[in-house]
């Protein structure tokens, strides 16, 4: 049937025996029908999805990016096979209480169309960056801006506190001087009873 061909062995029993001599018996043949494919042949290269669920210990927190490496895989074989493959996952992982850079492995759950394709890698290296982070807080004066010269203009209250989450080795490398909290005169409301928001325009 279209590129599907099949071969039944228990009628060839008698000759598979003669092939292997008088000393052998042969009762019968298991599986006894072998299937061939005779589609096209292709190749395609798909991005890995990771499936993952981090849980980390007190302070501490991604860093950055989760790395896969490889990103994509290479996987050759029958033309109507490849063509449905959009993504591999990874195996659901599961790493708990983290506090420290983790690099680990993990497999790629192959379809059961893929068993008979051709896959550049089965597993993948998986990095996660970690820091321990601190909570930091600073008090700074609110700058107004954009209000008319003409005007004398006052603000209450006139610091307010930012509180900021910074890597522990970077602690002390932060500075009242690195925040900028400003309050923008044109954006007041008076149906707001000329509130104005304030906002940190500048930060580490």
């Amino acid at each position: 049937r279209g590129n599907d061909c099949y071969l039944a062995l228990s009628p060839r029993v008698d000759k598979i025996a003669g092939q292997l001599g008088r000393t052998v018996k042969v009762h019968r043949v298991l599986p006894d029908t072998v299937y061939f494919n005779f589609s096209p042949k292709t190749n395609r290269i798909v991005p890995v999805k990771l499936n993952i669920d981090l849980g980390f210990e007190k302070e501490y927190q991604l860093s950055g990016e989760i790395q896969i490496i490889p990103t994509e895989v290479k996987i050759s074989g029958s033309m109507p096979v490849i063509e449905k493959i959009k993504q591999l996952e990874t195996e659901p992982l599961k790493v708990k209480d983290i506090d420290k850079e983790q690099s680990i492995k993990a497999k790629l759950l192959l379809p059961p169309d893929l068993r008979e394709a051709d896959i550049s890698v089965t597993e993948v290296t998986v990095k996660i960056p970690v820091l321990r982070y601190t909570e930091g807080r600073v008090s700074l004066p609110v700058q107004l801006i954009n209000y008319p010269a003409q005007k004398k203009v006052y603000i209450f209250p006139e610091k307010v506190e930012v509180k900021y989450t910074v890597a522990f080795s970077e602690y002390e490398n932060i500075r009242p001087e690195l925040f900028k909290v400003v309050a923008d005169f044109s954006k007041a409301k008076k149906e707001r009873g000329n509130k104005i928001k304030v906002e940190l325009v500048s930060y580490p």
